[in-house]
């Protein structure tokens, strides 16, 4: 399946070990859904053709399958605070943290009955999880996971990480360069300097007072994609 996927034009291999808010018994968000052999021929076949893999894992078992078995991104990992000995391990094999919370709080707003009793269980222990990876230096990437709920105002999770331990530095951060590294695009993308793409963003307002500033683009005075202007809301003060 990885090789048909890559063969169809995939930069990068989603996949899954735990299940999530199913009321199908042996599916739920601690259920583990894959075998190890499974997933180490899943992660071996994506490495070995320059894929990364990302991994919806929640907790449980199948969560520490992910990170034992060396997935690139840990993806949720809302149970995290209750398997701290993982949080060396991650360290250890470089795997990126991607908590997803605005996700998780479209589904205990707007979700089914089974999802928001789910994401009400582990609300307590996904942001204490966020603050041991933080406290632990593990790389953590802003990742929202929301498909056509809500696509377009990705830097809700910003504003998401900062009220869960983050500083509006370090969401950014999250956002940019780490996300950028997340998909191993690190060398072309992500930070601001000589030999990378030159793609930026220029806000009216300061985002380290202010995260929410950066929702729905409404801050967004110009975007530059590749070092070329391609939206300019700036006001002509020129008078040409």
């Amino acid at each position: 399946m990885v090789r048909e996927l890559v063969r169809m034009g995939a930069d990068a291999i989603k996949t899954a070990t735990t299940g999530w808010a199913s009321e199908i018994p042996g599916l739920g968000p601690i259920d583990p859904v894959m075998h190890r052999d499974e997933l180490e021929a899943l992660v071996d076949e994506a490495h070995l053709l320059g894929r990364r893999v990302l991994c919806h894992a929640i907790g449980g078992p199948g969560q520490r399958l992910a990170v034992e078995v060396g997935v690139d991104s840990l993806d949720h990992g809302c149970y995290l605070d209750e398997d701290p000995d993982l949080v060396q391990l991650m360290l250890d094999k470089q795997i990126f943290y991607v908590p997803t919370f605005s996700v998780f709080t479209h589904h205990s707003e707007k979700g089914t009955p089974q999802s928001r009793f789910w994401t009400n269980q582990f609300k307590d222990h996904h942001s204490r999880s966020l603050r041991l990876a933080r406290d632990a230096g593990i790389k953590i990437a802003a990742g929202t996971d929301e498909g056509g709920w809500q696509h377009g105002n990705n830097a809700r999770e910003l504003g998401l990480l900062v009220q869960h331990g983050l500083s509006p530095m370090e969401a950014i951060v999250a956002a940019t360069g780490t996300a950028a590294a997340c998909l191993g695009l690190q060398d072309t993308v992500g930070t601001i300097e000589p030999g990378k793409t030159a793609d930026i963003i220029l806000v009216s307002g300061n985002p380290l007072k202010d995260i929410s500033i950066l929702e729905w683009g409404v801050s967004t005075q110009l975007v530059m994609k590749g070092g070329y202007v391609v939206v300019d809301r700036r006001q002509n003060t020129s008078g040409s």
